[in-house]
């Protein structure tokens, strides 16, 4: 059928009646689409109802019967909705001439699937029991139809109107309740259409007699539903207010009733499993059209049999053929001469198209036997337990495969037109296959291969008659079993089962065993039900004795626990049943021969003590991936970005895994334009093209959009797609057993346009490495150029050198790790990210097979330009030091030197800025100092200088004292006359305002001498120190003869490994501590020691120190450093000592003290304390308290002491 069409009302009693039909209509596979005709109800207003019903229409209509009432003073129940409906559809609906519609009621279940073809003129339906016509409308017909009934909607518009009239006329004049169904015959027989009437389409209930075993592909259900002895065991009314009555099957006085009773109580669970599962998307790419796929089965067991119809039928779907069915054949075991797969499963459909072995040997026109069949077929007999199938271009990974040996699909499944499998196949399909397909195979399976509807119904009344899940179930196999050593007694049985079964349960147990002896001791705890106890009580009609194993999977599968058999495939299968249904609480795999715990492993992947696959089941099974791709596309006027994603669309194998996220920067017609495609799952940002900021920041708008998916694809606005794109890369990256990954490559070209797809004979991606850096001139560029090497062959995994920004597939977390800086306009973005997903611990990875082409040209084959290169940005391009500062400037889990390793490839190390903090109180020597810190330099160029002068007015220390040296150097300076200094911490927290993100920071006094080279043995040296650091130390001495302007007595020249080492003697009552210069002196040994106290008369450390550790201002002088020292360490920085002097203190300052000037010295010293007190016990002193990475009891336990109780410790 094309259409299903329901009409009905808005209320309790239709919402369950439609859910069950829905039920039913997917039970049977029943073809075509649902529509609710749902008319609203105002007798039922106050229920506040959702009709949503997944995969139908649902078409709110007015309450048509309401109006008849108000009008016609009678009520006519929802019948005026049933025509008015009807003529509501014809008039406002769509649909072809030829389209067939089924109308049901919405009391009606399906039984079987039903496809009816009626011709235009015609109508099928039930027929209509006892027909006569009415005495005031003569009629020349001796049957008639009512509901079900199939017609074209040719031949319904052309009754409609008068079928409506009809109906009206003959309630007007009889007020009989049947006038719609009176006024279908009338307006059918004046329009001159055939009458085809069916005798069991669609039985009514009411008419089954009792012991009747007649049936139909329909039932309908208007009346109650009686036992012989007049019980009522359902009506429809009572089941709308009670929809978890109990439902006794038995009791039905003929097999119509038991079936529409055994389907009521079903749909109530998750018995029938698949009916959950859309399968809409499975066969988007799926034809059959590639051949022919014959396979014998396994010679086995049914459960083995059973197992080679699954591979046959995946085998089929992945090599898009058609599955031929074997003969009719002997079954191993069953009572039955001849057998086939349609005795025992639903094959009417089984989502592989299929041909029966009789039609396929008519087709090929030879004789009917299997000799013949394979003397034209591709015979292959591999053995598929001990090897794995290969059906993708990537190596099956060691925790799939286990040991088994790989044989690659096209080595077997070529392009040979048949293709016959002889006796080989066995083991559970998805531990014996690898493919991108792996969900699909487990949705084919699930939804398609299923037992008999007949069969499951009559299963449910075993289970009915034990109450659903309210049993324990237990398979014991004896006869048959070849696995003897699995054997145990009765009282082991009881042992292994007594923890998980409580004593007193009821049990089910299924088993081939003769002695019912071996269960006494069960018996004897436990309420024991067999097969044969249920089958005397049901006394069911006739049935299939073949079907009896079957019955008891199905009855173990609605157990509360199940236990099974090991080494026994009817076990596993009712393990797998179990996982399927989601109803079922406890899926554990427990086995009787293993004592009180269930099997080692859920998962095939985390199996261990892997067997073989026909073994077990495991619960991965059951286990769909669902998860979403999210798309980042940055478009820039670009046409191509509309057949970017027509491609990406149309070759996706579900749109519902994909979540497209476009930043078109663009004109508004281009984005009104995307907007109409409509496309699922697609977002757009729009940024007018003259607002734009360049491609990183449109991509970071497009990540702020992230929400946590699973996985990440980013391509450029200018790409093609192979067909499956995201199965293809999800099974890539799954297969490459590394935990972060980044799937990325240059993708091979395509010209545009290319409607024959040729890009496609380009199948295979490349490596790329680095070439060469991109401007060679320069001695602080480090962006690179790459090369691509050569293509790699099929079943290729390779590093690579680069990740491209044009495609780049990985896991979705990396969207979070991985910030690329935006202040870069093109160049420099694969920098970043490559960069930054190395060092972070990304391994960047390329496979074989391509599912991305590229476009290189920007223009047409006709060389007519399809883009538009954006040449205005509105930001400035800083790739170069953003490059520079990710690389040498910051902490990672891989180093520097495991980047370059892994690139092979040496950066150029650029020269470092070094921000020289001088707080300056009339001193003379600060020209000195400024000239040394420059002379002495490797690098002077990168030097800033930031100078607080706290002037007077004569002449070495007056406003204009260094003026001459502004226009010569970088130097940023603040001036303030001395008088207006509030003292030393304070006037190095103004020269911090004068940072302006330097590499490095230097703070230092302002009478200092350096070394040659310092800038450079700093950095080298601090580059050295793991984390977050600091060098700091107490300056060696030198004087200064002022007369003859001559430093001299520089300390420690000859040894400059000899430094201070700081050591705390006391802790003083206002919480300093007392650590007096030049008391320790000790050899470095050329190690940087780590050490509890800065001097800050000589820090350096990275630039981020001056912004995070910023100098209190309220401080003074005394406890200065100690609260420095402090406040860095809990901050999670540091403190080392160099491993040698670099620099020299003037001994002999000839400057000012600033606490000698001013008079309320002794006030601003208490005040100081003070801060200190509320620092040491953590009092909120805002930005300028302790950090949180560490706590100062870790400082205290560090420097070995206890700053509250004053001790010093040894």
């Amino acid at each position: 059928m094309d259409y299903i069409i329901v009409p009905t009302s808005k209320c309790l009693y239709q919402k369950w009646q439609l859910k069950l039909l829905q039920w039913s209509a997917n039970k049977v596979k029943q073809k075509g689409k649902l529509i609710f005709l749902v008319s609203h109800d105002y007798n039922h207003f106050s229920e506040t109802l959702s009709f949503n019903y997944p995969n139908a229409e649902v078409i709110d209509l007015p309450d048509w019967a309401k109006e008849w009432e108000v009008k016609k003073g009678e009520w006519w129940g929802g019948i005026p909705n049933k025509y008015e409906s009807v003529k509501w559809l014809v008039e406002n609906k769509q649909f072809n001439p030829s389209d067939r519609l089924l109308f049901l009621d919405p009391d009606m279940i399906f039984t079987e699937p039903v496809d009816l073809y009626p011709k235009n003129n015609e109508v099928i339906g039930q027929k209509w029991k006892n027909f006569s016509p009415l005495t005031e409308y003569p009629s020349n017909s001796i049957d008639s139809i009512m509901y079900p009934f199939a017609i074209t909607f040719y031949t319904l518009k052309k009754i409609v109107k008068d079928y409506k009239e009809y109906c009206i006329d003959i309630r007007t004049k009889t007020n009989r309740w049947e006038s719609e169904m009176w006024g279908l015959h009338y307006a059918l027989e004046k329009n001159n259409i055939k009458i085809n009437p069916i005798e069991d389409l669609g039985r009514c209930t009411i008419w089954n007699e009792d012991n009747s075993l007649i049936t139909s592909k329909l039932y309908h259900f208007p009346n109650k539903i009686e036992s012989k002895d007049k019980e009522n065991l359902f009506f429809k009314q009572d089941y709308t207010v009670n929809l978890t009555q109990k439902i006794e099957i038995n009791k039905g006085r003929n097999l119509t009733d038991k079936i529409l009773l055994s389907n009521i109580d079903q749909e109530r669970t998750d018995y029938i499993y698949e009916n959950k599962w859309d399968t809409t998307q499975l066969f988007k790419f799926y034809t059959g059209n590639k051949g022919y796929l014959f396979f014998k089965p396994w010679a086995g067991g049914f459960n083995n049999i059973r197992m080679s119809f699954e591979q046959a039928i995946c085998l089929a779907y992945l090599t898009n053929r058609t599955l031929v069915f074997p003969p009719d054949y002997n079954m191993y075991l069953l009572k039955k001469e001849k057998n086939n797969f349609n005795i025992f499963f639903e094959t009417t459909d089984l989502g592989v198209k299929q041909i029966n072995f009789k039609e396929f040997c008519n087709l090929k026109d030879i004789e009917p036997n299997l000799d013949r069949l394979k003397e034209i077929s591709k015979v292959t007999n591999y053995d598929s337990v001990a090897n794995v199938i290969n059906f993708e271009k990537i190596p099956v990974p060691k925790k799939f495969s286990k040991g088994r040996s790989i044989i690659n699909s096209e080595d077997i499944f070529d392009d040979s037109e048949i293709i016959y499998l002889d006796e080989n196949l066995l083991g559970s399909f998805h531990q014996a296959i690898y493919s991108k397909y792996e969900t699909n195979l487990k949705k084919l399976v699930g939804k398609y291969v299923v037992y008999k509807n007949d069969l499951r119904d009559f299963a449910w009344r075993f289970i009915n008659y034990l109450g659903d899940k309210s049993y324990y179930s237990l398979h014991v196999r004896r006869n048959d079993f070849q696995y003897k050593d699995l054997f145990i007694d009765g009282q082991t049985l009881y042992n292994n089962i007594k923890n998980i079964i409580p004593e007193g349960s009821k049990l089910y147990i299924a088993t081939d065993a003769d002695d019912d002896s071996l269960f006494n001791i069960i018996s004897q705890k436990y309420q024991v039900t067999f097969y044969k106890d249920i089958l005397s009580h049901l006394n069911p009609e006739e049935y299939n004795n073949d079907w009896i194993a079957l019955i008891e999977q199905l009855i173990c599968s609605r157990g509360i626990k199940f236990i099974g058999n090991e080494n026994s495939t009817l076990s596993s299968y009712i393990y797998r049943l179990r996982c399927y249904m989601n109803d079922i609480q406890d899926k554990s795999y427990y086995l009787n021969t293993v004592s009180n715990s269930p099997s080692s492993s859920d998962l095939l992947i985390s199996e261990q003590n892997y067997q073989s696959n026909w073994v077990r089941e495991y619960r991965d099974i059951s286990f769909f991936d669902q998860s979403i791709i999210f798309v980042s596309i940055a478009s820039y006027l670009d046409t191509q970005i509309f057949d970017t994603l027509k491609s990406l669309y149309e070759e996706v194998s579900d749109c519902n895994k994909v979540r497209v996220v476009v930043h078109l920067q663009d004109i508004e017609e281009q984005y009104e334009k995307l907007l109409n495609l409509d496309y699922p799952n697609l977002e757009i940002i729009f940024t007018p093209n003259t607002q734009t900021q360049g491609v990183v920041w449109a991509r970071n708008r497009i990540k702020d959009k992230f929400i946590n998916e699973p996985y990440f694809l980013q391509v450029d606005s200018h790409s093609r797609f192979k067909e499956n794109w995201d199965l293809i890369l999800i099974n890539q990256y799954n297969s490459i057993e590394e935990p972060k990954v980044i799937l990325s490559t240059y993708p091979n070209h395509f010209d545009v346009p290319d409607l024959e797809r040729n890009y496609l004979n380009l199948p295979y991606n490349t490596p790329l490495t680095i070439d060469r850096f991109v401007n060679l001139s320069s001695d602080i560029d480090n962006r690179l150029k790459m090369k691509n090497l050569p293509s790699l062959e099929d079943y290729q995994v390779v590093d690579t050198k680069w990740v491209s920004a044009g495609f780049l597939f990985t896991r979705g977390e990396w969207v979070k790790q991985v910030n690329i800086p935006e202040q870069m306009i093109f160049s420099g973005e694969e920098d970043s990210q490559t960069h930054l997903s190395y060092l972070k611990g990304w391994n960047i990875k390329i496979t074989s097979e391509a599912t991305v082409w590229h476009n290189y040209e920007y223009k047409t084959i006709e060389d007519i330009p399809y883009r538009t290169h954006n040449n205005q940005y509105h930001l400035e391009d800083n790739s170069i030091e953003e490059i520079n500062n990710l690389l040498f400037n910051q902490n990672y889990t891989r180093s520097l030197k495991d980047l370059e390793s892994y690139l092979n490839f040496k950066f150029k190390t650029p020269s470092k800025t070094i921000f020289i903090a001088l707080a300056s109180y009339i001193d003379n020597d600060l020209r000195n100092t400024i000239l040394s810190c420059i002379n002495q330099s490797k690098y002077p160029e990168n030097l800033s200088f930031g100078i607080l002068l706290q002037y007077n007015d004569k002449l070495e220390t007056n406003e204009s004292c260094i003026d001459d040296l502004i226009s010569k150097y970088n130097i940023r300076l603040t001036k303030i006359p001395y008088q207006q200094s509030k003292g030393n911490a304070w006037a190095r927290s103004q020269v911090e305002n004068l940072y302006q993100n330097e590499d490095y920071v230097l703070q230092i006094d302002s009478h200092l001498r350096l070394s040659k080279h310092w800038d450079e043995f700093l950095i080298n040296e601090h580059s050295n120190l793991k984390g977050k650091s600091i060098i700091s130390y107490l300056s060696p001495s030198f004087f200064k003869n002022e007369e003859l302007g001559i430093d001299y007595n520089f300390d420690n020249l000859d040894n400059l490994s000899l430094l201070n080492i700081p050591k705390i003697t006391e802790i003083t009552n206002e919480y300093w501590p007392v650590f007096q210069g030049y008391s320790n002196i000790q050899p470095t040994n050329g190690l940087n020691k780590m050490v509890s106290i800065l001097y800050c008369g000589f820090v350096f450390a990275q630039g981020d120190w001056i912004k995070e550790i910023k100098n209190d201002p309220e401080h003074y002088y005394t406890g200065e450093e100690f609260a420095l020292s402090i406040r860095s360490f809990t901050h999670g920085y540091d403190i080392y000592q160099p491993t040698k002097a670099i620099s020299w203190h003037r001994s002999n300052p000839n400057h000012i003290h600033h606490f000698k000037v001013v008079d309320d010295n002794d006030e601003r010293h208490t005040h100081a304390v003070g801060r200190l007190r509320k620092l040491i016990f953590n009092e909120d002193l805002g930005r300028y308290g302790l950090g949180n990475i560490r706590t100062l009891q870790e400082y205290e336990n560090f420097a070995k002491i206890n700053i509250k109780e004053k001790r010093v410790y040894t």
